[in-house]
């Protein structure tokens, strides 16, 4: 029987073997340096998020007085704010008779002539109902004057009312009645939609 030279096959087996056995070494060690490397990074963010809680929490304990100080300001505005929403809203009225003052200067016509203005707030449901009286010497006079009247953006509701000869000394002139509303005078109804809002 001839003998066959199994030394080399058995060399080649064991550098085989010795390659695998390397390759797995190389592979667990990387493992082991990815898991050590991914380990230190966590400890790093935990860390640095707790030097950031502590930046946090020394920043809060810093602020901690002006908390106090708008806790104070707020129960104190809490106190004056009924009075400065009074104030709030007669302002606002106060301006709105204004500028319907200013149009009444500029938009009554020639020849029309204002006697009196009533307002009456009778239903807050409703809004000031304003009454104009005059005088005019044509009817298309006071139809213009109820016109511009609408243009005004704090009227609502004009109505003609009638109008009516009215002997004046020697002659006549025609007496005339208009009214509106004034607009955001509703103060139910805006009180309503307030709290709708909120």
């Amino acid at each position: 029987m001839p003998l066959i030279n199994l030394i080399r096959e058995q060399r080649l087996e064991v550098k085989k073997g010795e390659g695998k056995t390397r390759l797995f070494f190389m592979g667990f060690a990387a493992s082991v340096l990815v898991g050590v490397g991914s380990f230190g990074f966590l400890l790093f963010l935990a860390e640095q998020s707790q030097g950031d809680k502590a930046d946090l929490e020394a920043k809060a304990q810093q602020l901690e007085p002006f908390l106090g100080h708008i806790k104070d300001a707020e129960l104190e505005y809490s106190k004056v704010a009924p009075r400065v929403e009074t104030l709030t809203a007669a302002r606002d009225l106060t301006d709105k008779w204004n500028r319907l003052m200013d149009h009444l200067t500029v938009q009554t016509p020639e020849r029309v002539w204002l006697s009196s203005i009533r307002a009456v707030a009778q239903d807050p449901k409703k809004p000031i109902q304003i009454t104009f009286a005059g005088l005019s010497q044509q009817q298309q006079l006071i139809g213009e004057f109820q016109l511009r009247m609408q243009g005004s953006p704090d009227l609502e509701a004009v109505n003609f009312k009638f109008s009516q000869e009215k002997p004046v000394g020697a002659g006549y002139l025609l007496e005339f009645q208009i009214e509106a509303g004034l607009k955001g005078t509703t103060e139910e109804k805006e009180r309503n939609e307030a709290k709708e809002e909120k």
